[in-house]
């Protein structure tokens, strides 16, 4: 009889377990969703607000959001001329694009004023040579 007590016991209790983690997953994904919809809110809808879109699958697209209903978005890619209907599963995140703001531009910039400023030293350091009459490590004539 206890043995029947002991074995009701504990499938109520793995049962509940399982209960509570399909609970927490839900909430994350809710709580997802909510992330996603005031990032959307914050880039803006409509042609004019361009976005990217990364997905969970490790794609990413760019466009911008059409339409925005409960469970999902509708997101139009501006290259493609395509437009995909996703959930709030299949996204990532989201955030505003801006084409003339990217981050390897930056570094060309860089890399060519260092480059231009380590040229002119090593003129400016032939010309002092040659004015001492030396030799500077760099000659005409062997090119």
């Amino acid at each position: 009889m206890v043995r029947k007590y002991l074995t009701c016991f504990l499938i109520l209790l793995l049962l509940n377990f399982q209960l509570f983690a399909q609970t927490k997953a839900e909430k994350k994904a809710a709580a997802h969703a909510e992330k996603l919809k005031t990032s959307i809110t914050t880039v803006g809808t409509g042609d004019t607000a361009p976005a990217e879109l990364k997905l969970k699958s490790g794609g990413k697209l760019i466009g911008y959001v059409s339409e925005v209903k409960d469970r999902t978005v509708i997101f139009a890619e501006t290259k493609a001329a395509k437009s995909h209907e996703l959930s709030y599963a299949e996204i990532n995140s989201l955030k505003a694009y801006n084409p003339k703001n990217r981050s390897h531009w930056k570094w060309y910039i860089l890399t060519g004023v260092i480059l231009t400023a380590v040229t002119v030293i090593a003129i400016k350091e032939c010309q002092k040579r040659e004015r001492r009459g030396e030799t500077c490590a760099v000659d005409e004539n062997t090119y």
